[in-house]
């Protein structure tokens, strides 16, 4: 998963300046049918059929606690995975071919925190449930 810009500058003023951040009580998982930019623009979210975004608890059992594999020269790189399930709504049409999928707080108007790419793109037909499996979802820092 990519950061979005204004995650990563929160971060570097979090470490560097010691400005306040508050993490979110849930994330928003959503899915789209186009590439996504880093300043959260291009994404394409399904429209009707029952599609909407999925919540997901901020915590260790949604997203247990971060490891570092040992990369050698120069560093290794740190990962953190979705711990469960993520479950969208089963379809009652098509939603078109997810490519990717972006990560949003549960703020009142949602913050785009980051996207990622869909490893094998997948066509959502009806009664299909798209459904990211745990350990499927990876964030990385090397």
């Amino acid at each position: 998963m990519s950061f979005g810009n204004d995650l990563r500058e929160d971060l570097l003023d979090l470490v560097f300046a010691g400005e306040a951040y508050t993490p979110a009580s849930n994330f928003q998982i959503a899915l789209s049918t186009t590439a996504i930019n880093d300043d959260g623009t291009g994404i394409t979210e399904p429209v009707g059929n029952n599609y909407s975004r999925v919540t997901v608890p901020n915590d260790l059992t949604n997203w247990p606690v971060a490891t570092t594999t040992d990369g050698g020269t120069p560093n290794g790189t740190t990962t953190k995975i979705n711990g469960e399930d993520i479950e969208f709504p089963v379809a009652t049409g098509t939603w078109g071919t997810i490519t990717h999928f972006a990560v949003y707080d549960d703020a009142a108007t949602p913050n785009f925190l980051g996207w990622g790419s869909i490893v094998t793109p997948r066509t959502i037909e009806e009664d299909d449930i798209a459904l990211f499996q745990e350990e499927s979802i990876e964030i990385t820092l090397s």
